[in-house]
């Protein structure tokens, strides 16, 4: 009977003491577990590599599985901004050749764009070949060469 006494009274004389250490373990259990389903939520989400200056989807896939426009950036994809125009060829932007031009938007199905001075609507996933010394300059938004 005298250790549940001096049991008690140990308790009562460092009452606080054990109230601090058992609100850092609790807090830091909670950090732990908030950290957790933060770092399994952004995995879900993402589903893209990220690298020090780019981050790269890991579905290349231009359509999705509805036929809506998927924007996907995968290594190698060139990205064109509003307003920015690139020159194909030798010692220029870009080097000739055929692209697939997809769009930056997602949902976006089709889009302006100014291939040697004229400007044309082109469909998301559509291919266009750009020779030598040619231009090409989005109009209503970003798009990718691929």
């Amino acid at each position: 009977m005298t250790a549940f006494f001096d049991i008690a009274d140990f308790v009562t004389d460092n009452l606080l003491w054990i109230v601090i250490a058992a609100a850092v373990i609790l807090l830091v259990i909670i950090i732990a577990v908030a950290s957790a389903v933060k770092k399994k939520k952004r995995r879900k989400i993402t589903q893209a590599e990220e690298t020090k200056n780019a981050r790269y989807s890991l579905d290349p896939t231009p359509v999705k599985y509805d036929d809506t426009a998927n924007a996907t950036y995968v290594k190698g994809d060139i990205i064109v901004s509003k307003g920015q125009t690139v020159v194909a060829g030798k010692g220029n932007d870009i080097t000739a050749g055929k692209y697939i031009v997809l769009t930056s938007v997602e949902g976006v199905e089709a889009f302006n764009v100014r291939v040697n001075g004229f400007v044309r609507e082109i469909k998301h996933n559509s291919t266009i070949v750009l020779g030598e010394g040619d231009s090409f300059c989005p109009v209503s938004h970003s798009v990718i060469l691929r």
